[in-house]
């Protein structure tokens, strides 16, 4: 489940992109419910939470897609707390601000 919800994510952009909202914001909001059933995924977790919020905000939702970006930012602080290497845990909030970027642009 995890790498579908993973996948469904990586669909959804491309849906947005191709401004196709409706089935951006079906996939994305499939793969956010799934993460959160599983309570976390085990790889690229947060491009799940930027993903729907990229659907959200490309049908208007913006007050909405806020509210996902602090669940991923609160979720990132989470990950982060559980690296105890400061210059590890520097190089993963760097890439999940990265993709966080390259998604939202």
């Amino acid at each position: 489940p995890s790498v579908e919800a993973v996948a469904l994510a990586v669909a959804a952009q491309a849906w947005v992109d191709a401004d196709e909202i409706q089935r951006a914001d079906t996939r994305s909001k499939r793969a956010l419910a799934i993460r959160d059933e599983l309570q976390g995924v085990e790889e690229d977790e947060l491009i799940i939470f930027y993903a729907r919020a990229k659907a959200l905000n490309a049908a208007g939702e913006q007050a909405e897609a806020t509210a996902v970006l602090r669940r991923a930012d609160a979720r990132l602080s989470e990950l982060a707390a559980q690296i105890s290497d400061p210059s590890w845990r520097a190089r993963f909030c760097d890439a999940q601000s990265s993709d966080r970027d390259r998604i939202l642009s």
